[in-house]
C-alpha cells in the first residue's frame, strides 16, 4: 500500500483518480467523526467532509510534500466544522428574529376599530342631525354655516 504522500504527489502531478479515490477511502472516517464532533449533526459533519475534500483536490499541488495529510485534514476537518456551525447559528437567529417580527402584534389602526361604530351611529341618527355633522365634521364648515 503506497504511502499518503506519494498518493498525494500521483494525484497533484499526473491528476490521478484512483489515487486521490484511495486516499478519501482512508480519511472519510476520520474527517468525518471530527466534523461529526463538532457539529453533532450527521448532515452537517457530510457537508464538511466533502468541503475538505474538495479543499484537498484543489491545493493538492499546493501541500507541503512533507505534510502529514492526517493531521491537515484533521485541522482542515475542525475549522471548516466550526465555520459550519457558526454560519448554521447565525442562520438560525435570522430565522428566528424574522419569525418573531411576523408574529408580533401589529400596531391596531384606531379607524378600523371606530369606522363600524360611527357608520352605525350616523345611520341611527335623522336626517337633520346627520347633514349638520355631515356638513361640519367631513365638509369642514363652522358650525354657523
Amino acid at each position: 500500500m503506497p504511502p499518503d504522500e506519494l498518493l498525494l504527489r500521483e494525484y497533484a502531478e499526473c491528476g490521478d483518480e484512483t489515487a486521490f479515490a484511495e486516499l478519501v477511502r482512508r480519511h472519510t472516517n476520520l474527517v468525518y467523526s471530527v466534523a461529526k464532533r463538532v457539529t453533532r449533526n450527521g448532515a452537517l459533519a457530510d457537508e464538511v467532509t466533502q468541503v475538505v475534500f474538495t479543499r484537498l483536490a484543489r491545493q493538492a499541488a499546493t501541500l507541503n510534500r512533507n505534510l502529514a495529510l492526517a493531521s491537515w485534514l484533521y485541522n482542515n476537518a475542525r475549522h471548516r466544522a466550526i465555520d459550519l456551525v457558526r454560519t448554521e447559528a447565525r442562520r438560525r437567529a435570522r430565522e428566528q428574529e424574522s419569525t418573531a417580527m411576523s408574529t408580533q402584534p401589529t400596531a391596531v389602526d384606531p379607524w378600523a376599530e371606530i369606522a363600524p361604530l360611527l357608520e352605525e351611529a350616523m345611520g341611527r341618527l335623522g336626517d337633520r342631525d346627520r347633514t349638520a355633522i355631515v356638513l361640519r365634521y367631513f365638509n369642514g364648515q363652522s358650525l354657523q354655516q
